[in-house]
């Protein structure tokens, strides 16, 4: 079976071997054709995340040569993709032919999208867990070890979105079950990793305001201020400085 896998950086797995193209741009071009599998990617589309607006005069025939060395790579390691064939040609461009389980990638979204699903229809412990089992499959920023042209840094930047949409809803269930004190250490991190996100300081504070830690809550809306204040000169949103007068009016 050949996996892929673009979290922590993009490995090629086959039986158990590391089958990970070093040549960086055939490596590029792997990725571009991995995030959009079972999709024809245009010949320009390719050099577009190449070589973004000064594409050499061979590229077109430079292209092929990468091609001709990924097919290289695929036939001598024995790669094969939901029918067999794993790279395929086809007008105006080429498709890498996978199944949905053979890309990590997959996996994090299908269960994104089902754990907000349950979130949504108020089935809190299903979802807690099947988020917590998605955000477990992130072990590192997508394509760590690829150049990112202008095409794939686009999509890191989606799946990063995407992860913080999967967290929220993590934190969400979270509360919904009543356990914000478990959650405090979680959204100590998520704070220090976001430091400009005030979703996350926001049920920080809520979680240490509910949890009795009166004194704490109010530092972490100050951190917040202050943080704010320096980075983009601005106060917290009202629903944050809400939250601050609740902790004050608390006893």
């Amino acid at each position: 079976m050949t996996r892929f896998e673009i979290f922590g950086g993009l490995t090629v797995w086959h039986q158990g071997r590391d089958r990970t193209p070093s040549p960086p741009k055939v490596r590029q071009m792997l990725a571009l054709l991995l995030v959009q599998s079972n999709r024809v990617v245009h010949v320009d589309t390719i050099i577009d995340e190449l070589w973004d607006t000064e594409p050499p005069a061979s590229a077109v025939t430079t292209t092929q040569t990468y091609v001709y060395q990924l097919r290289k790579l695929i036939g001598g390691a024995g790669l094969v993709g939901s029918s067999g064939e794993l790279l395929v040609t086809q007008s105006p461009g080429y498709l890498l032919r996978v199944d949905p389980d053979q890309v990590d990638e997959t996996a994090f979204r299908a269960r994104v999208a089902r754990g907000r699903g349950l979130l949504a229809h108020g089935r809190h412990e299903e979802a807690s867990a099947l988020l917590r089992e998605a955000l477990a499959g992130w072990v590192g920023s997508p394509l760590s070890n690829v150049t990112r042209g202008r095409l794939l840094s686009a999509h890191v930047v989606h799946l990063e979105e995407l992860r913080i949409a999967a967290l929220m809803a993590w934190v969400e269930a979270q509360f919904a079950l009543g356990r914000h004190r478990d959650l405090i250490a979680d959204l100590r991190a998520l704070v220090t990793e976001h430091p400009l996100n005030e979703w996350f300081h926001g049920r920080l504070i809520e979680a240490l305001g509910r949890a009795g830690r009166r004194s704490e809550a109010l530092l972490a809306y100050q951190t917040l201020r202050t943080t704010l204040a320096d980075e983009l000169g601005l106060d917290p949103s009202a629903e944050i400085q809400a939250l601050q007068r609740t902790v004050l009016r608390s006893a």
